[in-house]
């Protein structure tokens, strides 16, 4: 959320000692106030033709107009703009009054002779909440907007080059602020500026080398662990007289700088620094407010999203290049069988590659969405702690809820990458005592103490593959336990050979399932429950059909509902 380091409140009242009880007041409660007194209703409105007030407090009775025309004159000036917030105060009570302001848009209404220290903060405090609210919410869907047209330009197009040109136009015209670039890193950490969004007369940097002796010698260390920096005046920041000449070159005098971080190859290693998403205030100095930090730092996601993509499109393209240009050389150099012979071992070869590149896909995207489920349940929790004291029972309810729900998905996804490796992990056969087995996925899961897991004697021996058995039956004991109705419940597990194969039962005395979701709990996403009040995914049943099959088995169900449930799989031995 953006929020205001400071408000500003205009009070209008012809009575200093009013406005002295009003500063007063406003002083005793917070330092976040930047209150501006006058004294006529003129004066009041040349105020506002230079900056527009968070808050005004508003006397009804003015010597030159009275609250009502001072709102309608306020109205004709504001040009579409919505009116500032507006506590009106008045000597004497008037109800007649105070439902024509409450018509014209006044928050609130005071009685003078009846105004405390106490109920008068309250009402500013109460005003300024709505006031920030309002701001932030639409703050928060502007916001949403850019980083929804970034994606939206992410999956349309891979060219990189029109992504970071989108994205610096449309977070200079967010931010408002005079100059948005990326700029990306060289091997020897020097740089280029790539994207640039400017405004006249300040100077342009596109395509300047940029060379900063600080990155240099530290090779960007600190954004490379994902810091950020705010400047909000370069000769107040404490910056080294090296870089505050830099930022003069480029006429800035406040910063806010984003490191565009890569997933790495190898989770060992810190993220790759590709470059850096920088916002210039050059007029003046700024006051960023806290929010911008925290919207560059997403849409620094999104781009460096779009970057791995181009470059792995690039690499793809690159061997798929090379590829076909051998293929070409190929077919000149051979005739008849030989090149038969040598066109099959280059399709194997493309065919294991193309394995290669998906796993490596899987891998990537992976990391590309648990970075912003990371992102978001640490910034819940954050602000979460941050706004504990004043945040409402149902807010911090909604927080909690906010953080099991990165968790389901941060879940979703693990079984998400579990579902698309099988088949793809190299898992060698064994001898397998099926009894032993089935103890130790019994030992590893959390059976309440009155729940019976029941294992036939004559479990048979397997020559098999253990790993895939394994989570067949962990899943399914599993999921027999977890949507089960009582703490006494209880699972059977027999086994039968059938002609060459073993057919196992796992029978439990659950609440069953009706017969039009017999085949629909294998599909993948599919659960009966609500997520709200499951930790289930909807993939368990898919991997379990999707194993057995691989396995060249079957699997199917018999149940009823209130008589519970009978999976049945066959198994090769």
């Amino acid at each position: 959320m953006l929020l205001k380091k400071q408000f500003t409140i205009l009070a209008l009242d012809d009575s200093p000692e009013d406005q002295e009880t009003y500063r007063r007041f406003l002083r005793d409660q917070t330092d976040s106030y930047d209150i501006h007194a006058a004294y006529y209703a003129a004066e009041g409105l040349q105020f506002c033709e230079t900056q527009w007030p968070d808050l005004i407090i508003l006397d009804f009775l003015m010597p030159d107009l009275n609250g009502i025309q001072f709102i309608d004159a306020l109205q004709e000036n504001a040009k579409g703009r919505a009116l500032p917030a507006i506590l009106a105060l008045t000597g004497q009570g008037n109800e007649e009054v105070a439902v024509t302001l409450m018509k014209k848009g006044v928050q609130d209404y005071l009685i003078k002779r009846k105004l405390t220290k106490r109920n008068f903060q309250l009402t500013v405090q109460r005003i300024l909440e709505q006031v920030q609210l309002k701001q932030s919410l639409k703050i928060q869907q502007q916001w949403q907007q850019v980083l929804s047209e970034v994606a939206l330009r992410i999956r349309r197009s891979l060219n990189i080059v029109e992504v970071l040109d989108t994205a610096v136009q449309e977070v200079k015209q967010f931010l408002n602020c005079d100059r948005v670039v990326v700029y990306q890193f060289e091997k020897n950490w020097a740089g280029n500026v790539v994207a640039e969004a400017v405004d006249l007369p300040w100077k342009r940097s596109l395509g300047v080398q940029v060379i900063d002796t600080c990155f240099q010698e530290t090779e960007g260390r600190l954004y490379r662990q994902g810091c950020q920096k705010v400047i909000d005046d370069i000769y107040q920041a404490g910056l080294s007289e090296c870089y505050i000449s830099l930022l003069e070159d480029f006429q800035v005098r406040a910063a806010i700088v984003v490191p565009i971080l890569l997933t790495p190859d190898n989770a060992d290693e810190l993220p790759r620094l590709w470059g850096l998403l920088i916002a210039h205030q050059c007029q003046n100095t700024r006051q960023w407010v806290d929010g911008s930090v925290l919207f560059l730092d997403q849409l620094s996601v999104q781009l460096a999203i779009a970057i791995q993509q181009a470059e792995l499109l690039q690499r793809l393209n690159q061997e798929l290049e090379q590829r076909a240009q051998a293929e070409r050389d190929l077919r000149k150099q051979t005739q008849g069988q030989e090149r038969l012979i040598q066109e099959l071992a280059k399709t194997t070869t493309l065919l294991e590659q193309r394995n290669r590149d998906l796993d490596l896909f899987v891998s990537i995207a992976s990391h590309d969405l648990r970075a912003p489920l990371r992102a978001i349940k640490n910034l819940a929790t954050w602000l979460s702690e941050d706004l504990e004291a004043v945040l409402t029972p149902d807010a911090q309810q909604q927080f909690k809820l906010l953080r099991s729900r990165v968790q389901h998905m941060e879940a979703l996804l693990n079984d998400l990458l579990q579902y698309a490796r099988i088949g793809r992990v190299e898992d060698s056969t064994t001898n397998v005592c099926v009894t032993d087995l089935l103890n130790e996925v019994v030992s590893g899961l959390e059976i309440p103490p009155t729940f019976t897991i029941q294992i036939a004697p004559n479990m048979p021996e397997l020559v098999t593959r253990r790993t895939a058995l394994e989570q067949v039956f962990t899943n399914l004991i599993n999921n027999a336990i977890k949507h089960h109705t009582r703490e006494d419940g209880r699972v059977e597990i027999a086994a039968t050979l059938e002609g060459e194969v073993y057919r196992f039962d796992v029978v439990d005395d659950g609440p069953g399932i009706a017969p039009e979701y017999h085949q629909r709990v294998f599909e993948i996403f599919r659960t009966l429950t609500n997520i709200s009040n499951n930790d289930s995914t909807g993939i368990g049943l898919a991997i379990v059909k999707k194993l057995i099959e691989l396995q060249g088995g079957t699997i199917s169900l018999e149940s009823e509902v209130g008589r519970g449930t009978t999976f049945r799989f066959t198994w090769p031995p």
